[in-house]
């Protein structure tokens, strides 16, 4: 039961971590936001880029982690899109060069979410070892391009 209890913490903590990050994100960029992107982000962090990213290796190359989760939370926004924002009064992409047919998806803002999760893949790698105790044997590392990339002080 502790275990569980410790589970739901992570994961509840996660969410409310990348909801109101990525909110603040939006602030600072539009100087406006909506619930519902408190939700898709505090979704995306907690399935895309906690949950999925623990069933890949430390030895799963970097970019690979980073495009799959930057596709999934594009993907995620379209569906957002679609289910709440067909008025689009949260976001409106239709006037922008490389946007879906239907406005809700943009290629710009799709690098956008790339770039987001190659932020905090490593920061939420950071919160499940250090306050979460995930594989605090070792502490995260990435291999970019073959190559080894330690972030963090093993001590």
């Amino acid at each position: 039961m502790k275990k569980i209890c410790n589970l739901v913490v992570k994961y509840v903590t996660i969410f409310v971590f990348c909801g109101l990050s990525y909110v603040g994100l939006e602030l600072l960029y539009r100087q406006r936001s909506h619930y519902t992107m408190f939700l898709l982000a505090g979704l995306c962090g907690t399935l895309f880029l906690s949950i999925l990213n623990n069933f890949y290796t430390y030895e799963t190359d970097y970019l690979f982690q980073v495009l799959i989760c930057g596709i999934l939370c594009t993907t995620s926004e379209w569906i957002c899109g679609r289910l709440f924002n067909s008025d689009y009064r949260i976001w409106d992409y239709r006037e922008l060069p490389f946007s879906s047919p239907d406005g809700q998806i943009n290629l710009f803002f799709a690098i956008a979410w790339c770039v987001i999760c190659a932020v905090f893949i490593p920061v939420l790698d950071f919160i499940e070892w250090k306050i979460f105790h995930y594989h605090e044997e070792i502490s995260p590392y990435y291999m970019i391009l073959g190559k080894k990339f330690t972030p963090y002080d093993e001590n």
